[in-house]
C-alpha cells in the first residue's frame, strides 16, 4: 500500500533532471541492508500501475530513462516483484514505496 500518493513539492534528485509533471518513485527500507536509511530514487515516470498486489509496472518517457534502472530493458516499461509485502529492486526487498510529483519549480533543465 502507497504511504503517500503525488505529494507537490518535493525536489528533483541531484543526479537527474526532470521535466514539468514528473512523477518519483521513492522505495526505502531496505530488509537486506538492515539500514533504516536505504532509498532508492527511479524516475522520471509517466505512470506506475499495480496488478493484483504482485507486480508494479513503471512507465518511463523514453526507453533510455528505463534502462537507468532496468539495464536489461527493451522498452520504455520496467517492472518490479511484490513478494510477502515487499517490493523487490535489484535483488533487495523494499518495505516502503512513495510516488510523488516534482513541481514545476523545483525541476531544472538540462543543458
Amino acid at each position: 500500500m502507497l504511504s503517500k500518493n503525488f505529494l507537490i513539492g518535493a525536489k528533483c534528485p541531484r543526479d537527474q533532471a526532470c521535466t514539468f509533471r514528473s512523477r518519483m518513485a521513492e522505495i526505502s527500507h531496505n530488509k537486506r541492508s538492515g539500514s533504516e536509511d536505504s532509498q532508492v530514487q527511479i524516475g522520471p515516470l509517466l505512470y506506475m500501475q499495480t496488478h493484483y498486489a504482485q507486480r508494479i509496472v513503471l512507465r518511463f518517457a523514453s526507453r533510455r530513462d528505463a534502462t537507468k534502472f532496468f539495464p536489461e530493458a527493451s522498452s520504455a516499461v520496467g517492472e518490479l516483484d511484490v513478494i510477502e509485502g515487499t517490493l523487490v529492486y535489484d535483488n533487495k526487498c523494499y518495505g516502503d514505496w512513495d510516488i510523488f510529483y516534482i513541481a514545476r519549480e523545483f525541476c531544472r533543465t538540462t543543458a
